[in-house]
């Protein structure tokens, strides 16, 4: 058996931002390692990767709804949450039945497959007997087999609250691979778009354009998205809405109320991203409904978000900067790419340009150019178009980032679901002291990036976002001996591969595949990843046949 050749470093990007870059990706290089191993087997290959991955979706877990959107480096007052920790454990389980709706599809099916839609039926307070319902909208994939499986594979979506029924497209090989045998069945989570009732509180788009078109303190932008956000909230709470209730401990008990309603006596889930954290919470609350399930790309109850930012920002720019040194191409092309880097980001700073594209301008600053580098991390593609957009940028070509925009600015959900649970199990758990402490030793030009303006800006929201903190299960790992499939890449920016090992550790039976030349989303991005992923769904007691890692 070979031994593992696991990938150098050891903390990745804990995320910025929603970036959808419509930037056409070509070339790059790249010879880098693929590694598996499962609970009590371990698989290595090496080969380069050949694919493009321009097409790749983006990330589907994001943070900072307003990433840089002032152009100073002023620093702000400094905040944290300071309500206190109620021990509060997870909703009692009710005495009710989830329902199952059908109804016509209310939105477009991208997938030419056989279907059947309906609404997913649920409290929105499991305590309340008489509490206000939450209407989910659901997509069921048909089995194609004429004897198809019992169990089906439910899909856990990433980001918070977002709109899975406009991205059905992203997966459309691993649906297509499933429904061969079983139905897979997608469904969006309380709050989301076309849910009933929506955490829609529109205009934040067009507020960042505006900011990003003005020369403000940060100061003055971070006030102007959180007066944004108070009405928000304030709007929300006016319609009924108690936010309480968007939390990760109820999207798990939604999603095992909707393998009740449809009939399954137990379902394979598939989580990517926040998705996971639903998937872990499953698995904590309700495993007797779980056959298996694949966390793709973990984000876990004890990962450090905020603590976390800083670091890892400058750990994915420093990987970067390490790679295209170690390539002779690269090298050769791109010379001192981290002083090129760093020497833009204080002329933007001091000198902001402008971009210009369809229907408005960006103040092109060095911290709105960190995040759109950053961004770019969050697609394979990203790792070997960097240094090429570095270069650009740095020889006066800013305008090659105008194809960011307005889809920049753009969240195909609603925010508000995000913060309800972000406020609820991250902000309250660590200070802002502890957050500047924590990246004390960094670049100043970091430390302004993802704390002054990232992390002061979340925690500006949640100290105005009527949540309480939850309870300390929802910071703790999760122990399970419920089979799991735990994929990482190992260049991920959003959700380290750190944390994946870290939680494959904690789960009995689990496997731990990383792959060492991909970014966010294993499965829904590479040929290999599924395969192993499928297999996973069919025999989930066995290490999957890993031989696709030795053909890329």
């Amino acid at each position: 058996m070979a031994n593992p050749v696991m990938p150098v470093g050891s903390h990745r990007l804990a995320t910025a931002i929603a970036l959808f870059m419509v930037i056409l990706a070509a070339g790059g290089c790249s010879d880098e390692k693929v590694t598996g191993t499962g609970s009590s087997s371990k698989t290595t290959a090496a080969e380069q990767a050949t694919s493009s991955m321009s097409a790749e979706p983006p990330p589907q877990l994001t943070t900072g709804p307003g990433a840089s959107a002032s152009s100073s480096t002023a620093a702000p007052s400094s905040g944290s949450v300071t309500v206190p920790v109620p021990e509060t454990g997870v909703p009692p389980r009710p005495d009710h039945r989830p329902r199952f709706e059908p109804t016509k599809c209310g939105f477009a099916v991208t997938l030419d497959l056989p279907h059947h839609c309906g609404y997913l039926i649920v409290p929105e307070d499991r305590r309340d007997p008489a509490a206000s319902e939450v209407r989910l909208p659901v997509i069921v994939f048909e089995a194609r087999a004429h004897d198809p499986l019992p169990d089906p594979v439910i899909y856990l979506a990433g980001g918070g609250g977002v709109d899975q029924m406009g991205m059905m497209g992203w997966y459309r090989d691993v649906v297509v691979e499933v429904t061969a045998t079983r139905d897979f069945i997608m469904y969006n989570q309380r709050g989301a778009p076309l849910t009933e009732p929506p955490l829609d509180c529109r205009g934040h788009d067009s507020l960042l354009q505006e900011l990003a078109a003005e020369r403000l303190s940060r100061e003055q932008a971070i006030a102007s998205q959180v007066a944004f956000w108070q009405d928000c909230q304030a709007a929300l709470t006016a319609r009924g809405i108690d936010l309480q209730m968007y939390s990760s401990a109820l999207n798990a008990a939604d999603a095992d109320d909707l393998r009740a309603a449809l009939g399954y006596e137990q379902a394979n889930y598939y989580g990517t991203s926040y998705g996971t954290r639903i998937g872990l919470a499953l698995l904590r609350d309700r495993p007797e409904g779980v056959r298996s399930i694949i966390l793709d790309s973990v984000y876990p109850p004890q990962a450090d978000w905020y603590g976390s930012w800083a670091l890892n920002v400058n750990d994915a720019l420093s990987r970067v900067f390490e790679r295209c040194l170690a390539d002779p191409s690269c090298s050769t092309r791109y010379p001192d790419l981290a002083g090129t880097f760093f020497a833009s980001v204080d002329h933007l700073n001091a000198h902001p340009g402008i971009v210009s594209y369809p229907g408005g301008e960006v103040v092109l600053d060095g911290e709105r150019f960190i995040d759109l580098i950053y961004g770019m991390l969050q697609a394979t593609w990203g790792w070997r178009e960097a240094p090429r957009y570095i270069h650009a940028v740095a020889g006066g070509q800013i305008d090659i980032l105008s194809s960011a925009f307005p889809q920049r600015f753009q969240y195909p959900g609603n925010w508000a679901v995000y913060f309800s649970f972000q406020c609820q199990e991250q902000a309250p758990f660590v200070s802002m002291e502890e957050v500047r402490a924590r990246a004390a030793s960094l670049p100043d030009t970091i430390v302004d990036y993802a704390v002054s303006n990232n992390v002061a800006l979340e925690y500006a929201v949640c100290d105005v976002w009527p949540v309480k903190p939850a309870g300390p299960r929802e910071t703790e790992p999760v122990v399970s001996d419920v089979p799991v499939l735990v994929l990482a890449g190992e260049l991920d920016p959003v959700t380290p591969a750190s944390w994946s090992r870290e939680t494959a550790a904690n789960l009995e039976s689990s496997f731990y595949f990383e792959f060492a030349d991909l970014s966010h989303g294993v499965m829904r991005s590479d040929a290999c990843g599924r395969d192993i992923g499928l297999q996973f769904i069919d025999d989930p007691y066995s290490l999957p046949d890993s031989s696709c890692l030795a053909m890329r």
